[in-house]
């Protein structure tokens, strides 16, 4: 096996690509706070100042500034808004939901000081508008950029054939990325790979490693790829490779051991989670109450059956409970079929149904599951349990998601939609114990934000297109190379 030339790193899917435009954003965010406060001054006073005066003149508003701006940066980094790792329409709702949230502390700043330096929050109204406009024509004029002088990422897929087709299905599927795929190589031997494989490791820039490659495969391959070349590798993981995430060095004598924690929660964990839940569930409860009742309205005015849907589900500890939610589907739908998780047209969702599950608030009712114990705000997704049943005849493991309570939101509700598949779950779900913090919920329930406003996330995804033809659509042609390759190629 001859050493492969090690290709460049992409600069453009890079940290300093990512950092520079963080900060252009946040430059872009005190020009247009300095903009509107001009504004706001020459309304008043017939002239415009100094941009060194007006900050002596409200000197005691720095801090406030200050904050405003680290703010900013921390939803901008949460959200993710940045071009170089999002399409620009994909993007825009994370900037929406990012510069709302940024503009939360000006609100508050312009009731608390009389003399804030935005002067009311009208003011703060015409700072929000001002870089929406702003930012969606930099954003826009970024996006241009990249399209024209990032390079293609090529990526090849490696992996049993079934495996690496559906795969390759999910990259046509996900629009959201740059990435191009050009090769999906099937695993032909279990206990060796063909060389031709390093051929296409060579013509791509990210190699993605499935998870049932045989280990003797996976591990020369990860060698190769991380020791050899300068690739991005891209690996599904197996269950026991996300338990040692996070693993910390030790040692027997002069071996070197990793020591890999239990996927549970310790107790110190479980108190602060569980206070956390207390406070969240009663100050939501609080706040949703109207929303709450004018659904709940909406529900009874739809066809007159009752508001609330109770179904058994699994907690922790694998026990079963009553879930509330509101009712998004025509009464007893469930007698022919049995529960089951719906699809995107699913007759049975009615027209309320369907836009308070495109939103998730028809899951609002579980904050009293959470208030009495019984669910976490973030956690797993509170499953059936002939769901969890039929997927345990497949991956026996998948019961040890229920390590942790269940969750109102989570990893596997951010990242998946309502018809993922339970493996795809779990993987989601056991990566959330392992890397379970506080500031890793938080996260979460600010992208749950952004969920409610993604309706494929909402209701699933409805495609009966396999690879060929989604390859067809996206005018693009497939050639098979000795049964092995398939290389995918424009038109």
């Amino acid at each position: 096996m001859s050493k492969m030339r090690k290709s460049d790193q992409d600069i453009w899917s890079g940290n300093i690509i990512r950092f520079m435009e963080h900060l252009v954003d946040v430059f872009i965010l005190g020009l247009t706070f300095i903009f509107i406060a001009e504004v706001n001054y020459y309304s008043e006073n017939g002239v415009f100042i100094d941009i060194i005066d007006l900050f002596i003149i409200h000197q005691n508003d720095i801090f406030v500034t200050a904050v405003y701006l680290i703010l900013a940066a921390f939803f901008f980094m949460v959200y993710q808004v940045t071009i170089s790792r999002s399409k620009f329409y994909k993007l825009y709702i994370s900037l929406t939901i990012s510069l709302v949230f940024t503009n939360v502390i000006l609100i508050v700043a312009s009731f608390v000081r009389s003399e804030f330096i935005l002067g009311s929050p009208l003011d703060v109204l015409y700072t929000l508008i001002t870089q929406m406009i702003v930012f969606t024509i930099v954003k826009y004029i970024e996006y241009l950029l990249i399209k024209k002088f990032r390079k293609n990422i090529i990526v090849t897929i490696i992996g049993p054939k079934e495996q690496a087709l559906d795969l390759a299905k999910e990259f046509f599927l996900d629009k959201n990325h740059y990435k191009v795929l050009k090769y999906v190589f099937f695993e032909d031997n279990r206990d060796s790979i063909s060389e031709e494989v390093f051929k296409y490791i060579e013509e791509a820039n990210h190699i993605y490693l499935l998870d049932d490659l045989s280990v003797k495969n996976k591990n020369m391959l990860v060698n190769y790829i991380l020791l050899n070349t300068n690739k991005e590798l891209y690996m599904i993981p197996r269950t026991y490779e996300l338990g040692i995430l996070y693993a910390q060095n030790d040692q027997i004598d002069d071996t070197l051991v990793l020591r890999a924690k239990s996927m549970r929660l310790t107790f110190e964990q479980r108190f602060l989670k569980r206070s956390f839940d207390i406070f969240v569930s009663l100050v939501g409860l609080v706040i949703a109450f109207i929303p709450m009742v004018i659904i709940g309205l909406a529900v009874k005015i739809q066809d007159g059956g009752p508001i609330f849907y109770k179904q058994t589900r699994i907690k922790r500890g694998n026990e079963e409970f009553q879930i509330y939610k509101f009712r998004s589907m025509h009464v007893n739908c469930d007698r022919m079929t049995g529960p089951k998780h719906a699809g995107a047209k699913d007759p049975r969702i009615t027209k309320v149904g369907r836009f308070i599950r495109a939103t998730r608030v028809d899951e609002l009712p579980q904050l009293i599951n959470v208030l009495k114990g019984e669910m976490s705000i973030v956690g797993p997704r509170p499953l059936i349990p002939t769901e969890i049943s039929d997927t345990l005849e497949e991956h026996p493991v998948f019961m040890y998601r229920s390590n942790v309570k269940p969750g109102v939101t989570g990893m596997s509700q951010v990242y998946s939609r309502y018809d993922t598949i339970g493996i795809e779950r779990l993987r989601y779900d056991l990566f959330y114990i392992r890397r379970y913090s506080f500031w890793l919920d938080i996260k979460l329930i600010l992208l749950t934000i952004r969920v409610m406003f993604d309706k494929e996330a909402g209701l699933g995804r409805e495609n009966n297109m396999d690879i060929f033809e989604l390859c067809d659509k996206n005018n693009q042609t497939i050639n098979n190379i000795d049964n092995q390759v398939l290389k995918i190629e424009d038109k």
